[in-house]
């Protein structure tokens, strides 16, 4: 889960969110800081033990005595404490100990007025913590001082674990808080594309209005979070509707200079459809590309390629398959040959002599990265695996982003060689790339093999959604990704996510340098 900081207000009106949004993110603060802190400046009690998920000293202060309803510095409950620890025995103990269910938690500070232990639960708990809580007793509806919602919370810090939860609790997906807010606005103004789905998927009025007429669209457009601005018109929300002061989504997201906000919300909210350039040249970024037909395709200056091609264009495969396999080892253009061969044996169905093909041309000294991942994907389609030690290699890596309505493509390959499109049509390929740049894209591969562990085998290739990054990592034994928002692209993808950012700004600074050479 993504914790976020504290939402902005609506330019007409401090209070409209920036008053209530921080309370969750207060909640999760004082949850959490408080108790680390007592337990550096006191001796032992329930409540560091709790902190500590030290179940057997909780029980032991319990054995003894100790109240389950203790609270720490901060006033919050020790079971607000434990939940938010997603310690579910320890929760199980403070309940058959008599905790109070319904306990509440205050703090002038923190802006936390009469928070009940659900929202704590909600906002940092896992779906056991809060079940929990819940089949103690405690409502799904329960409200805090500001008439915010369990839902309405795990929704503003996106809570996935605990939101699913919620619904299945029957939680009130049309309650708004005092000013009118719903859950589904407190996830567009936390940028919370995962919870917003999930809220639309339960049947969250997407046009919902809350103070001053405003809705989600206009919470998203005024954070930036170009995911949840795409959703939300994807699911139907209203464009042109202004809130009360005559502002609509478009016009808070100038004011807030979101630049790719304007520039989807200019473009209705959807992505443009891509340039057929681009849907050309994005496909030879990964290994479904057909590197080897294009030896059999394209006019060859070679005399022995070119005659193999003409017999290949009147169907007679296996007279060029013949023809082929009589030039030396030794040839000057031996990798054009080695492709047009292994492509000439893959037609013919001749799986051995396809696959001593592949290994010949994994064998071809200074094999780039793309033709490398080219060869594995062929044999693996020929049913044999790559050896352990080679079948996660991450030897390239493709970063598509949605900025805005259209997508930009950069790929980093372990030999140096970045490519990178615009949905738009604009791009570069073959280009003779700087060291700084070889250098930033071999980086960016390095840093691909230290998170490769534990993602998921992927074969998607759609385009991803504005506001949305999509890393792909490609290896022998396949592509490996995730998917992210843009605007929350940090923690475990943070390092690769800046230096992509950093090889794409290279690009842009070389070629505004060479526009400017020209007359």
């Amino acid at each position: 889960m993504n914790q976020r900081k504290a939402g902005r207000s609506f330019p007409w009106n401090h209070g409209c969110a920036g008053t209530l949004l921080p309370v969750c993110v207060t909640l999760f603060l004082l949850a959490f800081v408080a108790p680390s802190r007592a337990m550096s400046e006191s001796p032992e009690t329930l409540i560091t033990a709790i902190v500590a998920g030290d179940l057997s000293r909780v029980e032991k202060f319990l054995e003894e005595g100790a109240n389950p309803n203790s609270r720490n510095e901060a006033g919050v409950p020790a079971l607000a404490v434990a939940v938010g620890g997603k310690n579910s025995a320890i929760v199980k103990a403070l309940l058959s100990k008599g905790a109070d269910i319904h306990a509440t938690a205050n703090s002038t500070a923190g802006n936390m007025l009469d928070a009940p232990v659900i929202l704590f639960a909600a906002i940092n708990g896992s779906a056991e913590t809060l079940r929990l809580i819940l089949q103690a007793g405690a409502g799904p509806d329960a409200r805090d001082g500001h008439g915010i919602t369990p839902l309405m919370a795990a929704a503003y810090v996106g809570n996935m674990e605990t939101i699913p939860v919620l619904i299945e609790a029957k939680a009130d997906l049309k309650a708004g808080s005092l000013k009118g807010e719903t859950a589904l606005m407190f996830a567009a103004e936390g940028g919370c594309y995962d919870a917003a789905r999930l809220l639309l998927d339960a049947g969250s009025e997407v046009d919902a209005l809350g103070e001053q007429k405003a809705s989600a669209l206009m919470y998203a457009a005024q954070r930036g979070a170009d995911d949840v601005v795409a959703l939300l018109v994807e699911r139907g929300a209203d464009v042109n509707r202004k809130a009360a002061p005559g502002l609509t989504a478009l016009d808070l997201a100038r004011q807030n200079h979101r630049l790719t906000t304007v520039a989807l919300l200019e473009s209705g909210g959807r992505q443009q459809p891509p340039a057929l350039g681009f849907q050309l040249l994005r496909p030879m970024l990964y290994p479904e590309s057909s590197i080897e037909d294009q030896f059999l395709t394209i006019e060859m200056k070679d005399e022995k390629l070119e005659a193999a091609r003409q017999l290949v264009l009147k169907g007679e495969l296996q007279q060029a398959r013949d023809l082929l396999e009589t030039v030396s080892e030794g040839s000057h253009d031996q990798l054009s040959y080695r492709w047009a061969l292994s492509a000439l044996r893959q037609k013919l169905g001749d799986r051995t002599a396809a696959l001593a093909s592949l290994h010949k041309l994994l064998a071809t000294p200074d094999l780039g990265s793309r033709e490398t991942l080219r060869v594995w994907k062929l044999i693996r389609d020929h049913g044999e695996a790559p050896p352990p030690d080679l079948a996660k290699r991450v030897l390239g890596v493709v970063v598509e982003s949605g900025l805005g309505p259209v997508v930009l493509a950069v790929a980093s390959y372990a030999d140096g060689q970045p490519r990178f499109f615009t949905s738009t049509g604009g791009g570069v390929i073959g280009e003779a790339w700087t060291d700084v740049e070889r250098q930033k894209a071999q980086e960016i591969v390095r840093l691909a093999q230290g998170l490769i562990d534990g993602m998921a085998p992927t074969e998607d290739r759609e385009l991803p959604k504005p506001g949305r990054v999509r890393f792909i990592f490609l290896t022998p034994s396949g592509s490996y990704g995730v998917e992210e928002s843009r605007t929350n692209a940090h923690g475990r993808y943070t390092e690769i996510f800046t230096a992509n950012d950093q090889l794409f700004a290279m690009f842009m600074k070389r070629y505004e340098e060479e526009d400017k050479k020209k007359p």
